[in-house]
């Protein structure tokens, strides 16, 4: 397996990268750490006399700058190649790292095409939480337009050994697609996979009938542990919280579309103490 990280120096990126290398441990993988800066612009400032020699100046600022950054990526890379022989992380293999300049998440993309990943993972800034923060940041723009699944980490989750995988459903073509990527994603660790569907008030009978449409197709993965549930709630997020509580989920799956299970439940009028599950991962797969 290949996880591709990429990082920022933040707080946040700092605590993807602990958990990257925490799964890239039981999952025997190989991490790539990649960092994007941006380069600095440098005008004339403008005179009445030439300024003589200002493109000369420009490039070697430019270059200047980016010894810089490169000094910041090797140094972190080296930290952590560090911290694995400290800490006898096994079965992880820290590759060199990739240095690129430009706008943050067209270089992540674009990199990855090259990289092919296994899977991406990222962190969620913000304290409020990973729904509010997911959307409209980089992670959100990779999980956009990335062809690899993404995981994304927010601030407060810390590793834990994937046993319990929550699979949030929404009875169209995308799940099944998703399901297939989770089944062979998910490794020989075999967690239990938590098909749920969540729903607004009470259960129709199309609900059933959907369910056990996703209960045949997934009969061909007879060594997988699997529950399905359709759990009624006035209130969809609070609903799935509990649920996802109540099973000890370690990790949320979802199949990502133009508007996914999500972004149809996120309105301004949610607060921050509704954006809940903060402390959970969100695996997203593509439907292509």
């Amino acid at each position: 397996m290949k996880i591709l990280v990429p990082i920022d120096f933040s707080e946040c990126s700092d605590n993807a990268c602990q958990y990257a290398l925490k799964f890239a441990s039981e999952y025997q993988a190989e991490i790539k750490l990649f960092y994007s800066y941006v380069i600095p612009t440098y005008s004339n400032p403008g005179s009445m006399f030439d300024f003589v020699g200002f493109d000369d100046v420009s490039n070697e600022l430019i270059e200047a700058n980016k010894q810089h950054e490169e000094e910041k990526i090797i140094n972190f890379h080296s930290k952590i190649k560090a911290q694995i022989k400290r800490k006898n992380i096994k079965n992880v293999t820290l590759s060199n790292y990739q240095l690129s300049s430009g706008i943050a998440e067209d270089e992540i993309i674009s990199y990855s095409l090259v990289y092919n990943p296994d899977v991406i993972i990222m962190g969620i800034k913000g304290e409020s939480g990973l729904f509010e923060n997911l959307f409209g940041s980089v992670t959100q723009s990779v999980i956009d337009h990335a062809e690899f699944p993404v995981i994304a980490v927010p601030l407060e989750a810390k590793y834990k050994t994937i046993k319990n995988i929550v699979y949030a459903i929404r009875f169209d073509d995308a799940d099944f697609i998703a399901i297939d990527k989770l089944m062979t994603f998910k490794g020989s660790l075999n967690p239990k996979i938590f098909f749920v569907y969540v729903c607004f008030g009470a259960k129709f009978r199309l609900d059933y009938r959907n369910m056990l449409t996703i209960r045949n197709y997934v009969k061909k993965y007879k060594d997988t542990q699997m529950a399905f549930d359709i759990v009624e709630s006035e209130n969809v997020l609070a609903g799935f919280d509990e649920y996802m509580q109540k099973n000890r989920i370690d990790i949320i799956s979802i199949a990502k579309q133009k508007r996914n299970f999500f972004t149809k439940l996120l309105t301004p009028s949610f607060t921050k103490k509704m954006l809940l599950h903060t402390e959970i991962p969100l695996l997203v797969f593509h439907e292509k």
